[in-house]
């Protein structure tokens, strides 16, 4: 399994977390939101993860030399991927409970 492969996996699971944590700060037994939540961070994951690594790639597909900061980037969407899904996840669903005012 390769790194990209990984990433595509880690990236829903880091969103599914980082909703479910934001669930258990807010509401402590509310566990329809984590019916709720966990689709939400698994969906956000894999989208997060297709968009970032599109706006790395570009348009040029087809130039076979990269510059350095290009190759940087593509290899670095994956290593960031999971985590930066997690605390978006975390943040956007702590926002939805914030604003539902559910405790």
């Amino acid at each position: 399994m390769n790194l990209f492969e990984l990433s595509t996996l880690l990236s829903p699971v880091g969103g599914a977390i980082g909703a479910a944590l934001a669930v258990d700060c807010t509401v402590r037994s509310a566990t329809a939101w984590l019916w709720l939540g966990i689709p939400v961070g698994l969906v956000f994951g894999l989208g997060l993860y297709r968009c970032l690594l599109r706006l790395a790639i570009g348009k040029h597909d087809e130039i076979s030399n990269l510059p350095g900061w290009r190759l940087a980037a593509i290899l670095g969407v994956p290593v960031v991927a999971p985590h930066l899904t997690a605390a978006l996840t975390f943040i956007l669903m702590k926002t939805i409970l914030d604003l539902a005012a559910i405790n």
